[in-house]
């Protein structure tokens, strides 16, 4: 029987240890170009988003990757009550807009900011694409610094004539962007230029991309 005791001391005899796990996982075109013949993207009657999987989504085997969807702020051109589903491309930007950026000191939801800066003014996005990612590839966050989307402007998936690509090289380095009503956003901008990002939302506006997170 043991008659000898050490005393255990915190700080010297106890340590922590922390393994940071982080996936690669490309998206890469074959899934939104037609390989499934389109049978991987869902389309809803209520017409509002598409969802975008990466087998058939009828298959037992599919995976839900992201949901595609537009919206415009009320005070866009676009904004016409002629326009298809305007009420509801308004709602959907400021259903966007009021969780990632929040609002304003008046209480008004404010529209998307180019740099993020809502006090210096500057331009606004007020037309949007929306990329929502699922929770199967953002889990907690996307690793900054990681981020990159390369899109096909011109020509054909076989010949094309433009696919530049946008990211956020350099984020991490930076430590993001600036908080928003979601959590922690940064730029993506075309290769060779200053970047940023942290993602489980991704918004574009001609080349402009910014992504955000949604904090869980």
């Amino acid at each position: 029987m043991a008659t000898t005791f050490k005393t255990l001391v915190l700080d010297k005899d106890v340590a922590n240890t922390r393994t940071m796990l982080h996936e690669a996982i490309p998206l890469t075109g074959t899934i939104v170009s037609g390989t499934y013949s389109d049978e991987n993207i869902k389309n809803y009657a209520h017409g509002m988003f598409q969802s975008v999987y990466d087998y058939p989504y009828l298959s037992s085997s599919a995976n839900h990757i992201f949901d595609l969807t537009v919206g415009y702020s009320s005070t866009s051109a676009l904004n016409d009550a002629a326009s298809v589903q305007n009420t509801k491309k308004i709602n959907i930007y400021n259903q966007m807009a009021q969780v990632l950026v929040g609002y304003n000191e008046t209480g008004n939801i404010r529209e998307f900011d180019r740099d993020g800066n809502f006090a210096a003014g500057g331009d606004k996005l007020k037309e949007c694409l929306f990329i929502n990612f699922s929770r199967l590839l953002t889990k907690d966050e996307i690793k900054k610094g990681s981020f990159a989307l390369t899109a096909l402007t011109g020509g054909t998936p076989v010949a094309p004539t433009g696919a530049p690509t946008i990211e956020d090289q350099g984020a991490g380095a930076a430590g993001g962007g600036g908080g928003g009503g979601g959590g922690i956003r940064s730029s993506l901008f075309e290769f060779s230029s200053c970047r940023r990002n942290r993602s489980g939302f991704t918004l574009l506006s001609g080349w402009y991309c910014c992504p955000y997170s949604i904090c869980f």
